[in-house]
């Protein structure tokens, strides 16, 4: 049988904290394991490129320190046991294909992609039909308009 994971899929901003604690709590009662997403957009990447660095040398770049960012925020909010990805891509896609390669029973992402014309906008219904048992709930209070459940348990500290 696959151990459960908590997907949390997270931006560099002031909401991953907020983000990274309910899924780490989450995981914890769930006693999955809690596998740190953050989706490096690609058009970012070759926007970013210049004749002195090459985009494999930015995507390199900015995997690393990403990578190191996470995990002082993970440690900062006291979880021990997470895994952390940063990949480059379509946001929803790969989201979606982590959830289909680890057979994610939840999905919790923050709250600054959402909207009708946000990134997330239609992930809830991709995802339910490319693996129909994984949850998505958003961190905190949802906007009124979103189908996205929120995700708004207590603040506790660790995981």
């Amino acid at each position: 049988m696959n151990q459960k994971t908590v997907i949390a899929s997270v931006d560099l901003d002031r909401k991953a904290e907020t983000t990274l604690r309910r899924a780490a709590n989450l995981a914890r009662l769930c006693q999955a394991t809690l596998l740190v997403v953050h989706v490096v957009d690609e058009f970012c990447v070759e926007s970013g490129y210049s004749p002195f660095v090459s985009p494999s040398e930015v995507r390199r770049e900015t995997a690393r320190t990403t990578d190191a960012w996470l995990r002082g925020l993970l440690q900062h909010i006291g979880v021990e046991q997470a895994e952390v990805s940063v990949v480059t891509g379509d946001l929803q896609t790969q989201i979606i294909l982590l959830a289909q390669e680890r057979h994610a029973a939840y999905v919790v992402t923050g709250q600054s992609r959402w909207g009708l014309l946000g990134k997330l906008s239609g992930l809830e219904q991709r995802l339910h039909s490319m693996s129909p048992h994984c949850q998505l709930f958003g961190a905190g209070t949802t906007p009124t308009n979103s189908s996205i459940p929120g995700l708004d348990m207590p603040l506790r500290g660790g995981a």
